[in-house]
């Protein structure tokens, strides 16, 4: 990712950077801006570390907000992923920033040294996190606040979920994503272009200091996703852009907002529209499965078959899959039963260590 220039506005600090694919400029506000490092808990005195190699231009576009507002915080490592366990303990690291790749594995390390009791905030972005790896991170780091977050890559951090709220993110509770980040408004917006009612799905639309510029090098992009403020009066309606999400959400009458899955990876099977999250997490919940991407293959009897790939938390164990699919189909409806689990040691990652939810289905259909 290179940098090609800094700004500070406000009270946050905006780095433009030309980013991975799509190349991407994007506006980073949140590390800086007080209203929401109070929120998080970031005190000036807490040792930060970032593992480069899982958050990828998420982490180098931090450490340049670093080197602009570097009084913000004592200090703020930023690392290739790898010893971390020696790396918490010998710094004696307070803050760990990561994302569910990197969280997944370090809820199966040995922390029985106790490398991790200095660590008092950790936070997840760029993805959901697993409900029984938010169980494990809680019992390997009592201590330590977990704060989940939901972001967008054009406007960084769009919500989050209080430590105490922790138990709304579990699939029982609908895959809560929490409420809006300080100085920001979450807007949930129907295919007509108007404000969702209380458990109605929509769009999830970013407005605040954090909304990138747009994508570098592509105007038909970014018209797409940065627009108008659909709730604006029309003598505004050129005054700011806001960014369309493409993620499906509905909000409840508390203003808790819930995240359904993106409208381009939804998948219909049996007249059902399911997103893959919903399978993943139902796989996940058997304790068997590391890590599960899924995804719908054109099927005219059903419309879409339901595919899973997963890596197991024991290797190949015999029978392992075949304990999964039971699981599921004891817990889940008949519709959200994959009708194919493939077994890989390791699922491929984007640059930003998300699962490569098109790559493998790609791959899948290509044979």
């Amino acid at each position: 990712m290179l940098a090609i220039g800094s700004q500070v506005v406000g009270q946050g600090c905006l780095v433009y950077a030309l980013g991975q694919v799509p190349p991407l400029v994007v506006g980073l506000a949140l590390l800086t801006q007080p209203a929401v490092s109070a929120a998080i808990g970031w005190l000036a005195y807490d040792e930060v570390m970032t593992p480069l190699d899982f958050l990828g231009a998420f982490a180098i576009a931090a450490a340049l907000v670093y080197l602009v507002a570097h009084a913000c915080y004592k200090g703020a490592l930023f690392l290739v992923a790898g010893a971390i366990d020696h790396e918490i303990g010998s710094r004696d690291v307070t803050v760990l920033a990561g994302v569910p790749p990197l969280w997944i594995q370090l809820a199966e390390a040995d922390w029985s040294g106790g490398e991790g009791a200095s660590l008092r905030t950790l936070t997840n972005s760029g993805g959901h996190l697993p409900a029984p790896v938010v169980r494990r991170l809680r019992e390997l780091f009592p201590d330590a606040r977990l704060h989940l977050m939901y972001g967008l890559t054009e406007a960084f951090r769009s919500t989050y979920l209080a430590p105490e709220e922790i138990h709304r993110s579990s699939p029982e509770q609908g895959n809560c994503i929490g409420k809006a980040i300080p100085n920001t408004e979450i807007m949930v917006i129907t295919r007509e272009g108007k404000e969702a009612a209380p458990g109605e799905p929509g769009e999830l639309v970013h407005r605040g200091p954090t909304v990138a510029m747009g994508y570098w090098g592509n105007e038909e992009a970014t018209r797409k996703a940065y627009r108008p403020n659909p709730l604006a009066p029309p003598e505004l309606l050129d005054v700011e852009r806001v960014v369309y999400s493409g993620d499906t959400v509905e909000r409840d009458a508390g203003g808790y907002l819930y995240f359904l899955g993106r409208e381009d990876a939804m998948i219909k099977n049996q007249g059902y529209r399911l997103s893959p999250e919903e399978v993943e997490n139902l796989l996940l919940g058997s304790g068997l499965v590391h890590e599960a991407c899924a995804f719908g293959v054109e099927n005219p009897a059903v419309g879409q078959d339901v595919i899973a790939v997963i890596s197991l938390r024991n290797g190949s164990e015999e029978g392992a899959v075949d304990r999964v699919r039971e699981y599921a189909i004891n817990n889940g409806p008949p519709y959200m039963i994959p009708k194919e689990i493939l077994v890989r040691d390791e699922l491929p990652k984007t640059g930003s260590g998300k699962i490569d939810r098109k790559g493998i289905s790609s791959a899948y259909s290509n044979g």
